[in-house]
Order: C-alpha cells, then sequence, then structure tokens
C-alpha cells in the first residue's frame, strides 16, 4: 500500500510539472504574438495565481531563461546603437527598455529606410537590422546600418514613395541573384551584388537595344545590377516599374574547371 501511495504521488508530481511547463510555453507562445504588452503582463500574472507554488517555480524560471536570451556580437552593437539613439530622445537605460525585438535587414540605401525629402542618398546595400524595443510605455522603430542608427518618427506620402521604390529594388535584386545563379547553373550564394544604381534610360531597351524589337519611348527608371561569380562579373538592367531583365553582354560560365 505504501509503495502505491508513493507512486501515485511520484505521478501527481510530474504531472504537475508537466502542466507548469505547458502554461510556461502557451505563455512565451503568446508572448511573441502581436498583443498588447500590458494585456500580456496581466494574463501571466493571472496565471501564476492559479499554479501551485512548485508550479509557479517552474514557471518562473522558465521565464527567467526566455528573458536571458542570447544574441550575436553584431545583434548586440544593433541594440546598443538603438538604445543610444532612443536616449538622444529620453532617458534610457538596459534596465528601462524593455520588448526587444530585431531582425537582420538589408536596406537598399544609406537612407537605412528613412530619407528625408530633398536628401540625397548613395545608392548601395547596406547590412544592418531593424530593432524594435520599449521604453517608458512607448515603442520606438530604430533603423540600425553601417554603424548609424535611424529613428523613423513620421510615415508621409515621400517616405511610402521611398518605401515602395526600396521595395521594388530589394524584390530586383532578389530576383536578378537567383535568375543568375540559375542560368549559371551554381548556388546562389556563390552570386555576389557588387553595386545597384538608379539610372534613367531613354526608352525601354534599357540602353542594349536589338535592331529588330520595337521599344516603349521613355524615360524609363530603372536599376543596374552588377554581380560577380567568382572571378566573372555580370550585369542586369531591368526597369522600377517592374518587367523582365535586360542583359547586355552574353552570359559567361563561371565555373572553376570551364
Amino acid at each position: 500500500m505504501l509503495t502505491k501511495q508513493l507512486n501515485t504521488n511520484r505521478s501527481s508530481h510530474r504531472m504537475n510539472l508537466i502542466i507548469a511547463i505547458a502554461l510556461a510555453l502557451a505563455f512565451f507562445t503568446c508572448a511573441s504574438c502581436a498583443t498588447e504588452p500590458a494585456q500580456t503582463k496581466h494574463e501571466a500574472q493571472d496565471v501564476i495565481n492559479i499554479l501551485s507554488e512548485e508550479q509557479a517555480q517552474v514557471v518562473t524560471e522558465a521565464r527567467k531563461e526566455q528573458a536571458e536570451k542570447s544574441y550575436s556580437k553584431e545583434e548586440q552593437a544593433a541594440i546598443d546603437l538603438a538604445i543610444s539613439k532612443v536616449n538622444d530622445k529620453i532617458p534610457a537605460s538596459r534596465d528601462t527598455v524593455t520588448n526587444i525585438r530585431i531582425r537582420s535587414i538589408q536596406w537598399p540605401d544609406s537612407s537605412l529606410g528613412c530619407a528625408e525629402p530633398g536628401v540625397e542618398y548613395l545608392q548601395k546595400v547596406t547590412p544592418g537590422y531593424l530593432v524594435n524595443l520599449k521604453v517608458d510605455e512607448e515603442f520606438y522603430t530604430v533603423n540600425v546600418g553601417d554603424n548609424r542608427a535611424v529613428i523613423c518618427d513620421r510615415i508621409n506620402e515621400f517616405m511610402l514613395e521611398r518605401r515602395k521604390r526600396a521595395d521594388s529594388i530589394m524584390r530586383s535584386h532578389k530576383a536578378a541573384v537567383l535568375d543568375l545563379a540559375e542560368r549559371l547553373n551554381v548556388d546562389s550564394e556563390l552570386v555576389k551584388v557588387r553595386e545597384l544604381k538608379l539610372e534613367t534610360w531613354p526608352d525601354s531597351s534599357l540602353g542594349c537595344p536589338h535592331s529588330d524589337q520595337q521599344y516603349k519611348e521613355g524615360p524609363i527608371d530603372g536599376l543596374r545590377i552588377n554581380m560577380t561569380c567568382r572571378d566573372k562579373q555580370y550585369e542586369y538592367r531591368v526597369p522600377l516599374e517592374g518587367g523582365d531583365f535586360v542583359i547586355c553582354e552574353k552570359i559567361v560560365s563561371c565555373h572553376e574547371t570551364e
């Protein structure tokens, strides 16, 4: 009878831990959703209230482990730069910053996705990060790249147009890499984009006309994409409004055996 009772207690103990862990996982899943942080905090406290002391301890430890999420060296530098930028507006420290979210991104030019009217920017792909964080109940989105950070405070027609153009550039950039890799029959990681340059051509030939074709009169805004594969260089041209790539020179293989 005593052995049976001990087994029952152990089973009950394991079940309590399983329930607690399940609740903890459910909390983290919810916390990653686009919910209001205040509501999430309130719901999390309600969860704690209905748990036994042992279950609550399991959930608390799990939350602590989640809160101590580690970042790469580059991500940490981007977060620190973002906090520093926010600190220019309001006093902020690592202790007061919460709800940190970070994801890598390729900015299409030196404006880091936050262009100002009348300002010219260097047209180059700039690797960086989009950092979201909360300070004193206020949420901030900070664009980071090239050792700089920018807070976009306003969304207007100009910026929407810039973002639309930036999206078009990035789509063309990715499509060009995949297209060239397919033509060369190589892995896309071997294709490197060396330069992205905005240009305007007089017609839809994009500066590479063929005598047997007719072209739409311009001006046509487009993108010149210079790429390499190993020691070979390639150039694609594409209209920003969308359309097929124009390739002025014959594409030669970049396989090492050839």
